[in-house]
């Protein structure tokens, strides 16, 4: 979905009544970040790329390249996740706490499911945890820190589908 087309198309000398989309910048299946360049349109007063209203992955893709349509119509969907906390996994009984040796995504970057996160390290073992779940990762422990057991390493953020008069991803 796509928050009210005429939000972002509307230009100083009125509002233009239909819009053609000239070209996805993504791919159906494509992550996207929030405000990141998504489309191009195109009215008869303004030539513009509208950026993603969300994170999350394009889906529903309902209007193609050269089609004109009404200003208001439902372009696509982005399919976005409730924000997910990535925890320290238990390796064993003994061994309470690790240290976090290495972080492969950065704070802010767009992750994507099952993705090497970061690399954590114990006196008995070293191992990657992996994102379970697409979006936006806030790193909440730098590298070299040693934590506990089940306690928070990062959030991987993101919102359910987005409807109505909220703005949804073409």
């Amino acid at each position: 979905m796509l928050e009210r087309l005429h939000t972002r198309l509307l230009p100083a000398a009125g509002e233009p009544r239909e819009a053609t989309l000239t070209r996805w910048l993504k791919q159906e299946g494509d992550p996207v970040v929030q405000d990141e360049p998504l489309m191009e349109v195109s009215t008869d007063k303004v030539d513009t790329e509208l950026p993603a209203p969300a994170t999350g992955i394009l889906t529903g893709l309902r209007v193609w390249p050269e089609q004109t349509v009404p200003i208001g119509t439902v372009l696509a969907h982005i399919r976005v996740h409730r924000p997910f906390t990535v925890t320290m996994p238990a390796v064993s009984e003994y061994v309470q706490e690790a240290v976090v040796a290495r972080w492969y995504a950065a704070d802010g970057e767009l992750v994507h499911q099952d993705e090497e996160l970061l690399d954590v390290s114990t006196d008995a073992a070293d191992f990657v945890v992996r994102a379970q779940a697409p979006g936006v990762l806030e790193i909440l422990v730098e590298e070299g820190r040693r934590v506990a057991f089940g306690k928070p390493l990062a959030i991987i953020h993101s919102v359910e589908d987005i409807r109505g008069e909220r703005r949804g991803a073409p």
